[in-house]
């Protein structure tokens, strides 16, 4: 069969006879050596620039240090070092290990055997990762370790091996890492990456001391819980303090709420707001929480507990109550009853989760 291309020579140095029918057995005429050597040229152009479609077996390791384009699935047997950038258009399989040191795009990832990854899969650089099919029953059986930017568009699924290692240095959240002591992974919204932070957030402490309205704005959607904290808050009045929530504006009616003095002899009732206290003494100050919980859906229902400096009737009481919103709470206000009547002691704040 007359060698047409590299694919066909023989590794047995006797039975390359000819080159694309030249022939280059014993006793060749002289003229086949010029032919020769250029059909060889030729079919070495070929090999390199892909003109012909040949297939190529690496069995060692695998060294480039430009950028290598993969149009067409990817094979690893042995280790794969690539120093450059690496893009695969096609389907990736890695039996050994795959090091990458430049941006890596890989259109599909398909393992399905019950081992994924053989050994260590390293990548330093951005990687984005179209697909991963994992039909196996271990993923994993070595360690996963990301050190860039990590976008997944499709889901993962990891086996079921309590050997597994998985280390994500850059989490899928725009924090990034693995956050710090205490911290939680929280949502933020269908449109945004998830991100680290506290269990619970804490507002802008407030100071008590003028204007007839303290209001916390801005609180994010999704809340379930609110607790306001009076730290020796005092009015110019007797008005007896009230809280009002709200979806985009205050409500103002529709509160069922109740709050008693510690002695039990004063109970008063509001459906403007959450009333704190039953009776209110100008002079006083008054410490506490407040505590404001999602029950379902737009429901939110209130429990408060407040202790003073006085240790008359007026010294402190305890409430609660509940209101329906037509949305999520994003806002909080304390005010009194009268409206009137001004904070001119103490300082408050919120929390949240």
């Amino acid at each position: 069969m007359a060698k047409t291309k590299i694919s066909e020579f023989s590794s047995t140095a006797s039975n390359n006879t000819d080159i694309d029918g030249i022939s280059v057995a014993e006793g060749m005429a002289p003229s086949n050596v010029n032919n020769a050597f250029r059909e060889l040229m030729s079919q070495l152009k070929d090999w390199q620039s892909g003109a012909v479609s040949q297939d190529m077996s690496v069995n060692g390791v695998l060294t480039v240090s430009g950028n290598t384009v993969l149009s067409a699935n990817l094979t690893a047997t042995g280790n794969a070092s690539i120093g450059g950038s690496m893009t695969c258009t096609g389907a990736a399989v890695l039996s050994s290990t795959l090091a990458v040191s430049g941006n890596t795009n890989l259109a599909a990832v398909t393992c399905s055997g019950a081992t994924v990854l053989g050994s260590t899969l390293a990548v330093t650089g951005a990687t984005s990762l179209a697909a991963v099919t994992c039909s196996g029953a271990a993923v994993l059986s070595s360690t996963l370790a990301v050190a860039g930017a990590t976008n997944l568009q499709a889901g993962v699924t990891l086996g079921t091996s309590t050997s597994n290692t998985v280390t994500l240095n850059a989490l899928l959240s725009a924090g990034g890492g693995t956050g710090t002591s205490g911290q939680v992974l929280k949502s933020n919204g269908t449109s945004s990456a998830p991100s680290w932070g506290s269990a619970i957030t804490s507002g802008t402490s407030q100071a008590s001391t003028s204007g007839t309205t303290i209001d916390f704005t801005s609180i994010p959607s999704g809340v379930k819980r609110v607790i306001v904290m009076f730290n020796g808050v005092s009015t110019s009045g007797t008005s007896n303090i009230l809280i009002q929530i709200g979806s985009g504006s205050f409500s103002t009616t529709g509160y069922i709420s109740s709050a008693s003095n510690f002695s039990g002899a004063t109970t008063g009732t509001s459906t403007a707001g959450f009333l704190i206290l039953s009776q209110v003494a100008a002079g006083n100050t008054y410490s506490g929480a407040v505590t404001i919980l999602q029950q379902a859906s737009n429901n939110y229902v209130e429990t408060s507990t407040m202790g003073s400096n006085s240790s008359a009737s007026s010294g402190g009481g305890y409430g609660g109550g509940s209101i329906t919103l037509s949305g999520s709470l994003d806002r909080v206000r304390i005010t009194t009853v009268n409206g009137t009547d001004t904070f001119d002691a103490g300082s408050i704040n919120i929390l949240y989760e």
